[in-house]
């Protein structure tokens, strides 16, 4: 029974790691797109914002439980929308997008980014 327990509290430690390697490394993809995107826009100064950096924190957390592109392509258009908008509401939608992404079918993610492509980038 004893070797039995020490197997698997080894096996759930290399678990852990090996988890705990695959999101460090969907956060920095992450990190990646949001600072490529800001920048692009010229919106880096909004770092030194404490709610924006409370708001990258919890997407680091959300881009780190999915391996979806198109969702890490999401959650860092949503930060960029967030930098370039300073109304309370905008940053009430936005951080609940962010809370959702990783529940929403590919599919219908989909569907959403090409609305916002029709509705945000189509006038201009």
């Amino acid at each position: 029974m004893e070797i039995a327990r020490e197997q698997s509290r080894i096996a759930i430690q290399e678990f852990t790691a090996e988890a705990s390697t695959e999101a460090t490394a969907r956060m920095e993809k992450l990190d990646e797109k949001v600072v490529d995107e800001l920048s692009a826009r010229g919106l880096l100064e909004d770092f030194d914002e404490p709610a924006f950096q409370i708001l990258l924190h919890k997407t680091q957390l959300h881009a780190a439980t999915t391996s979806e592109d198109a969702d890490h392509e999401l959650l860092s258009k949503l930060l960029s929308e967030r930098a370039g908008k300073s109304s309370k509401p905008i940053h009430m939608v936005v951080t609940r997008a962010v809370e959702v992404v990783e529940y929403i079918d590919p599919e219908a993610l989909m569907g959403m980014m090409f609305l916002w492509v029709i509705v945000g980038i189509g006038p201009t």
